[in-house]
């Protein structure tokens, strides 16, 4: 299992399980019962999760119709799953949500200015917008659970640091590490 992520409640968890060099799915694992359950369902990668703020949906990248697109699903099933982004880049892997659960922040390369974060609403309406595109990088944007910060990964002092800034407004910005950081 790999990219094993705790619910915001902290009764579940989501994790992948690979089955092969190229397909792996989502598994979820409730803490109080030892059963888990099949959550996406291959022959393809189903990866790079992140619950949303009330645990009621997991977003997650599929490369099922080639490049991956990013899908929200019910986690209790109720819903249809909704396909909020297809085509475009190769890579879109979503990294958290906004704290009122209606927009994804999502990481995709550019080849002019490396990896950038962008938004796209959990609903699938309306086209992605970046957040932060510089050159180099700009990856691994975590919303605070306030709505009014992102703290991410960049290189634009030379080496990755960790760096928060205001939230969805870019404004306001500080680095808050200084002796280098690590992206997962």
């Amino acid at each position: 299992f790999e990219q094993v992520r705790h619910s915001p409640n902290g009764k579940r968890i989501a994790a992948v399980r690979r089955s092969s060099v190229s397909a792996s799915d989502i598994w979820l694992f409730d803490l109080e019962r030892p059963v888990p359950s099949r959550f996406t369902f291959g022959p393809f990668n189903n990866w790079y999760l992140t619950w949303s703020p009330d645990g009621s949906r997991i977003a997650f990248s599929s490369d099922r119709f080639g490049p991956e697109d990013i899908f929200v699903k019910s986690v209790n099933g109720a819903a249809e799953e909704v396909a909020v982004l297809k085509g475009g880049a190769l890579f879109k892997e979503p990294i958290s949500w906004s704290a009122d659960g209606k927009t994804i922040v999502f990481e995709q390369p550019d080849p002019k200015t490396g990896w950038d974060l962008f938004l796209v609403s959990a609903d699938g309406t309306g086209q992605p917008k970046p957040l932060l595109q510089a050159a180099g990088l700009e990856r691994q944007g975590v919303v605070s659970p306030d709505g009014r910060w992102i703290a991410y990964c960049s290189n634009e002092a030379g080496r990755i640091e960790l760096f928060v800034q205001s939230f969805p407004v870019p404004g306001a910005k500080y680095q808050v590490s200084s002796a280098g950081a690590t992206i997962n």
